[in-house]
């Protein structure tokens, strides 16, 4: 099918074939005035040259079995207006070249074993322990 224009208004449409291709020298838009469903029995890939956005007008979740990745080649910020929280199984490893944490109210640290804190420069502590 090749033309300049096309429109079509069904109830229910249907493509079955073995490869479907889609191609827009410009843009392509798919809405869907409910659900919409992407479903893919091996991988999926995504890929943009540029910016991409996501927005829920509601929650946001991200379920794997296997482990989930984020790389970055510049900086990330993670922003929230609540709390955060987090929670693991297994060991929780922070590393960073440097570390400044600031707590607006009152802190604590509470371990189910022994706590040991080590500096190879200075230290220093102010206020009550």
């Amino acid at each position: 099918l090749h033309t300049g224009k096309l429109s079509a208004i069904t109830q229910t449409a249907r493509v079955n074939a073995d490869n479907v291709d889609v191609y827009s020298g410009t843009s392509i838009r798919s809405t869907a005035s409910r659900d919409l469903h992407l479903t893919a029995g091996g991988k999926f890939s995504a890929r943009t040259t540029e910016e991409a956005s996501i927005t829920a007008g509601g929650d946001l979740e991200l379920q794997t079995p296997g482990s989930a990745k984020l790389f970055t080649g510049g900086d990330a910020d993670l922003a929230m207006q609540g709390d955060i929280g987090a929670a693991a199984t297994g060991a929780l490893d922070l590393s960073a070249a440097s570390l400044r944490s600031e707590i607006a109210g009152a802190g604590s640290l509470t371990a189910g074993g022994d706590v040991r804190a080590e500096a190879f420069g200075g230290a220093s502590r102010s206020g009550k322990w």
